[in-house]
C-alpha cells in the first residue's frame, strides 16, 4: 500500500513542503514568470491575510465581532457573495499539492451550486492571471470551473467570468515548467 504523501505549510516563510522536499507555490511560480500583476505592499498583504481569515469564518459559518474598520467592507462584500451566490462549502483555505508535478497553492473555496463543483478566489483586484491561477488550483483540487470573487472596500463584490479551468491548467503546467527550466539554470532570486 502506497503512503499518502506529507504536504507541511510553513506559516513564518509561507514556504510548502512535500515529503520535507521544499516545492513552489502556485503564486511564486506564477510571480517569477508574470511578474506581480499590481505593487502590494507589506500593509496590503496583511489586509489580504486578514480578509481571507474572515472569509474562512463566514464560509464555515462562523459568527465574529466586528473587523477593523479598514477591511470591514471586504468583509461586508464576502458575507453579501456567500448568501447570494454559495448553496454548498466543500472545503475552505485548504492546503493541495501534485506529486505530479511538485507545486502547492492554499485553495480559497471549494464550493458546489447546482451539483456543479467551483473553486472560487477571493481577489482584492481581479486581474487577467487570475484565471490562470485557477486553472493551476484546478488541477491541485480536480475543479473543473472556476472564478474569482473581487470584495471591495464598499460592501459590494464583483466575480469574474465563470472559466472551464482545463486551458488555464495546461498554461499553468507552461508556466511551471519554465520555473523549473529557470531553477534548473539557478536563475531563480533567492528569497529573504
Amino acid at each position: 500500500m502506497q503512503q499518502e504523501p506529507a504536504l507541511r505549510f510553513d506559516e513564518e516563510s509561507h514556504t510548502y513542503y512535500l515529503n520535507d522536499r521544499k516545492i513552489p507555490s502556485v503564486t511564486q511560480i506564477m510571480s517569477e514568470i508574470l511578474g506581480q500583476p499590481f505593487f502590494a505592499t507589506e500593509w496590503h498583504m496583511q489586509r489580504g491575510s486578514a480578509v481571507h481569515a474572515y472569509a474562512e469564518l463566514i464560509a464555515k459559518g462562523v459568527t465574529f465581532d466586528r473587523p477593523d474598520e479598514r477591511i470591514a467592507g471586504r468583509i461586508e462584500a464576502c458575507k453579501k457573495f456567500h448568501a447570494e451566490v454559495v448553496q454548498e462549502v466543500i472545503e475552505v483555505e485548504k492546503k493541495y499539492a501534485s506529486v505530479r508535478y511538485q507545486y502547492a497553492g492554499t485553495g480559497d473555496l471549494l464550493m458546489r451550486n447546482d451539483g456543479v463543483t467551483y473553486l472560487a478566489d477571493y481577489k482584492g483586484t481581479l486581474t487577467k492571471q487570475t484565471e490562470i491561477q485557477l486553472g493551476a488550483y484546478g488541477i491541485l483540487t480536480g475543479a473543473r470551473k472556476g472564478f474569482g470573487i473581487q470584495l471591495n472596500d464598499d460592501g459590494t463584490y464583483k466575480m469574474s467570468d465563470i472559466y472551464e479551468l482545463k486551458r488555464p491548467g495546461q498554461e499553468f503546467l507552461n508556466l511551471l515548467s519554465a520555473y523549473n527550466t529557470k531553477a534548473r539554470l539557478g536563475m531563480i532570486k533567492k528569497e529573504k
